[in-house]
């Protein structure tokens, strides 16, 4: 009898609390989902090298055209008014474009070159920002 008592008590405790915080059983549940999610996202990272350079390379094409243009934004300072490689042969006018992601990808990637030491890859940003919309 005491230890269903005892039991019956600790059931009552554990459910109480749940019911208290239901935050934490959110965080709970969304903590696997988010875990797969990752896990599903980032296994084919292995085969993403260019085998001429043997850098790794966006999977999508829209990450391409970020990292184009952030590499170039990164050099030159601003980017170009037509983008030749767009809508060949004609080009494409940048003032039509978003262009907010490849400068935000160049101001994270000055923001982590200050604070860190070694040199942070413009392709790792890319995957973070670019990948994840």
């Amino acid at each position: 009898m005491e230890q269903t008592e005892l039991l019956e008590q600790r059931r009552t405790k554990f459910v109480d609390f749940f019911k208290n915080n239901i935050n934490y059983l959110s965080y709970l549940i969304l903590l696997p989902i988010l875990l797969l999610g990752w896990i599903i996202r980032t296994r084919n990272v292995k085969f993403l090298k260019d085998v001429v350079t043997g850098k790794y390379i966006p999977l999508a094409l829209d990450p391409h055209v970020f990292l184009r243009y952030s590499t170039y934004l990164l050099e030159h300072g601003s980017l170009y008014i037509n983008d030749l490689m767009r809508n060949v042969p004609v080009g494409y006018d940048m003032t039509q474009l978003t262009i907010y992601p490849a400068y935000f990808i160049v101001y994270i990637y000055k923001f982590f070159k200050v604070f860190l030491e070694y040199s942070t890859d413009l392709i790792f940003l890319l995957y973070i920002f670019a990948e994840s919309t």
